[in-house]
């Protein structure tokens, strides 16, 4: 075999540990983005080609076609990056436009073959100051960027061109963990469009999109919890359930959102059936208070609010047309 092969062979084998985290990488990053999340993704040289490989492959489609997802390669920008060098250092050019793109809960992924490159170290430091997910592809361990980072795949070679071909590797394997992840989370959903949330007055009650946004934005906090190392939110509602406690969170939203649904629901079917919809019986009750507040005014000699109102508009009116009219309740003559 050709040394190049060769190295290129034990730096594989090397790597193949790593592919349970890459494989957890690619569940993570698909949460991210179909949650509305983006991947930012820097590097130079050769990891630059790498890192825009990664989000091509993600805006476009890898194997299947797909909804397209928001990524970013930070150096393809040219006129952010030169400007950015020029006006700041080249240490910025990426930290930059990682402070005015990324968003906490977002993923950036720094390539490096050295581990050492200073304007993707500086990235990585501002992912981390503003509550991004970091990731590395680095060379050989330990280097800084791979301390630096969340998570890493360090290759064990020497050899630069081998680094940058395993690192190409495992961003096709990232790639399919995402897609693989898709389709679990489409089976999962669709498995959870047909099965009943739970049953009202004896039938089945489907979740509805409404209240499944709220579940998926409650499980999309509980998963950034655990990345951040807090307890998540559910699992201090178990651990309110077994104190007698009530949960606080997504099932007190889900609650109201359901209310509010079922209110909806009954408001249209009173419509269908010509009686008085909920939400305007009562109507009268708030017309019955007015009318005794107008009735306690007049008996104390005042003029009550809406009638005031009525009067004023109509001094108002007069004086713009000249005329002079006595304003009620006060025994004065408007000037004309």
């Amino acid at each position: 075999m050709h040394p190049h092969f060769s190295r290129l062979s034990a730096a594989l084998s090397a790597v193949d540990a790593d592919t349970p985290r890459v494989r957890a990488w690619g569940r993570t990053l698909a949460a991210v983005l179909a949650g509305g999340g983006r991947l930012l993704a820097c590097g130079n040289g050769g990891s630059a080609a790498e890192a825009q490989h990664l989000t091509a492959e993600l805006v476009g489609r890898f194997r299947t076609d797909r909804r397209p997802y928001a990524a970013i390669p930070l150096h393809a920008d040219t006129s952010s990056a030169t400007a950015i060098a020029n006006d700041f250092g080249a240490e910025e050019v990426y930290a930059r436009q990682v402070r005015a793109h990324g968003r906490a809960g977002d993923v950036l992924l720094c390539l490096s073959t050295s581990g050492t490159s200073k304007n993707v170290l500086a990235a990585a430091e501002a992912a981390r100051e503003c509550g991004l997910i970091t990731w590395a592809l680095t060379g050989r361990a330990p280097n800084p960027l791979a301390a630096r980072c969340d998570g890493a795949v360090a290759v064990p070679s020497q050899d630069c061109a081998t680094v940058q071909e395993v690192h190409l590797a495992v961003i096709h394997l990232l790639c399919d963990a995402f897609d693989a992840s898709l389709r679990d989370e489409h089976t999962s959903a669709d498995r959870a469009s047909s099965t009943p949330l739970n049953r009202q007055n004896g039938q089945d009650r489907k979740v509805p999109p409404d209240e499944q946004t709220v579940l998926d934005g409650q499980a999309h906090r509980n998963e950034q919890d655990r990345r951040n190392g807090k307890v998540p939110q559910d699992q201090r509602n178990e651990q309110d359930q077994r104190d007698g406690k009530a949960p606080q969170d997504e099932q007190t939203l889900l609650d109201g959102q359901v209310r509010r649904n079922e209110q909806d629901r009954q408001n249209q079917q009173d419509r269908r059936d010509k009686k008085v919809p909920q939400d305007q019986q009562n109507e009268p009750d708030r017309q019955n208070r007015q009318d005794l507040r107008k009735g306690h005014d007049r008996r104390g000699g005042k003029v009550p609010p809406d009638e005031r109102n009525r009067q004023n508009v109509r001094n108002g009116q007069d004086r713009r047309d000249g005329r002079g009219r006595t304003v009620r309740g006060t025994g004065e003559r408007g000037r004309g």
